[in-house]
Protein backbone atom coordinates (compact mmCIF):
# COMPACT_ATOMS: atom_id res chain seq x y z
CA UNK A 1 0.00 0.00 0.00
CA UNK A 2 1.37 3.17 -0.83
CA UNK A 3 1.68 6.06 1.47
CA UNK A 4 -1.42 7.86 -0.79
CA UNK A 5 -3.74 5.19 -0.15
CA UNK A 6 -3.09 4.93 3.42
CA UNK A 7 -3.69 8.79 3.92
CA UNK A 8 -6.68 7.99 2.01
CA UNK A 9 -7.99 5.36 3.85
CA UNK A 10 -7.26 6.92 7.18
CA UNK A 11 -9.46 10.14 5.68
CA UNK A 12 -12.28 7.75 4.68
CA UNK A 13 -12.12 5.75 8.42
CA UNK A 14 -12.38 9.37 9.52
CA UNK A 15 -15.29 10.03 7.65
CA UNK A 16 -16.50 7.40 8.30
CA UNK A 17 -16.86 8.43 11.94
CA UNK A 18 -18.01 12.08 10.98
CA UNK A 19 -21.43 12.57 12.29
CA UNK A 20 -22.33 15.76 10.26
CA UNK A 21 -21.53 13.03 6.71
CA UNK A 22 -23.59 10.26 8.00
CA UNK A 23 -26.50 13.01 9.42
CA UNK A 24 -26.13 14.40 5.18
CA UNK A 25 -26.25 10.81 3.62
CA UNK A 26 -28.97 9.92 6.23
CA UNK A 27 -31.48 12.73 5.25
CA UNK A 28 -30.38 11.87 1.66
CA UNK A 29 -31.28 8.15 1.83
CA UNK A 30 -34.47 9.41 3.69
CA UNK A 31 -35.29 11.86 1.24
CA UNK A 32 -35.11 9.80 -1.81
CA UNK A 33 -37.24 7.16 0.13
CA UNK A 34 -39.76 8.93 0.72
CA UNK A 35 -39.92 10.51 -2.59
CA UNK A 36 -39.85 6.55 -3.77
CA UNK A 37 -42.96 5.78 -1.82
CA UNK A 38 -44.67 8.85 -2.72
CA UNK A 39 -44.59 7.83 -6.56
CA UNK A 40 -47.50 7.41 -8.62
CA UNK A 41 -48.10 3.32 -9.66
CA UNK A 42 -47.09 4.26 -13.21
CA UNK A 43 -43.74 6.43 -12.30
CA UNK A 44 -41.74 3.75 -13.49
CA UNK A 45 -39.28 5.50 -14.65
CA UNK A 46 -39.14 7.80 -11.19
CA UNK A 47 -38.91 5.16 -8.96
CA UNK A 48 -35.92 3.29 -11.50
CA UNK A 49 -34.29 7.07 -11.02
CA UNK A 50 -34.70 7.27 -7.44
CA UNK A 51 -33.21 3.94 -7.16
CA UNK A 52 -29.95 4.91 -8.59
CA UNK A 53 -29.77 7.62 -6.50
CA UNK A 54 -30.15 5.42 -3.60
CA UNK A 55 -27.26 3.23 -4.76
CA UNK A 56 -24.80 6.58 -5.43
CA UNK A 57 -25.56 7.53 -1.95
CA UNK A 58 -24.82 3.57 -0.44
CA UNK A 59 -21.99 3.46 -2.70
CA UNK A 60 -20.18 6.11 -1.40
CA UNK A 61 -20.29 4.25 2.40
CA UNK A 62 -19.59 1.69 0.42
CA UNK A 63 -15.97 3.16 -1.51
CA UNK A 64 -14.83 4.65 2.23
CA UNK A 65 -15.59 1.46 3.50
CA UNK A 66 -13.35 -0.34 1.22
CA UNK A 67 -10.66 1.84 1.27
CA UNK A 68 -10.69 1.19 5.00
CA UNK A 69 -10.73 -2.66 4.38
CA UNK A 70 -8.01 -1.96 1.89
CA UNK A 71 -5.69 -0.31 4.94
CA UNK A 72 -7.22 -2.95 7.97
CA UNK A 73 -5.74 -5.45 5.08
CA UNK A 74 -2.41 -3.87 4.65
CA UNK A 75 -1.53 -3.74 8.14
CA UNK A 76 -2.56 -7.44 8.89
CA UNK A 77 -0.20 -8.53 6.25
CA UNK A 78 2.19 -6.23 7.34
CA UNK A 79 2.53 -7.77 10.42
CA UNK A 80 2.45 -11.47 9.64
CA UNK A 81 5.63 -10.66 7.28
CA UNK A 82 7.26 -8.83 10.89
Amino acid sequence: MTEDERVRALRAQALLGDETLNEALAALEARVLDLWKNTSPGAVTAREELAAEMRAIQSIRVQLQTWVSDLAFAVRQQERRS
